[in-house]
């Protein structure tokens, strides 16, 4: 755990390997009114698609609640019984905070066969 500087840039990520998620990301605490830069894993071993649904859908509540309490008026009964589209949310987020090696491996899965070999003569000379 490192302590952030004002200023500093820190690369923020999340990478999934099999049942274990990893979050790099910088967190202040309060007390010491300091922020730090961190490693935090979450092991999904044993978790069944219910449970993480459940979970994941917390987040999503807590994450949108902030949009419903500065909602205007007239535009509250939309709210009533709205679905949010977990897909658009994630691909949304994920702009922002995919590893260097994540934006590379997206971009090479879109590529053809001859731009990935035209790709790899060109790192490999």
């Amino acid at each position: 755990m490192e302590n952030v500087k004002h200023g500093d840039t820190i690369s923020r990520y999340t990478k999934v390997d099999g049942n274990v998620v990893h979050k790099h990301h910088v967190t202040r605490n309060n007390p010491t009114k300091s922020a730090y830069e961190m490693d935090w894993y979450f092991d999904f071993e044993n978790v069944n698609h219910d449970e993480l649904l459940e979970l994941a859908s917390r987040d999503l509540v807590i994450k949108h609640r902030p949009q419903f309490k500065s909602a205007p008026a007239d535009t509250l009964e939309g709210w009533g019984n709205k679905t949010f589209s977990v897909r658009e949310f994630l691909d949304r987020e994920r702009r922002n905070t995919l590893s260097p090696e994540e934006k590379v491996r997206n971009a090479v899965a879109k590529m053809s066969p001859e731009q990935k070999a035209k790709l790899i003569a060109e790192l490999s000379a």
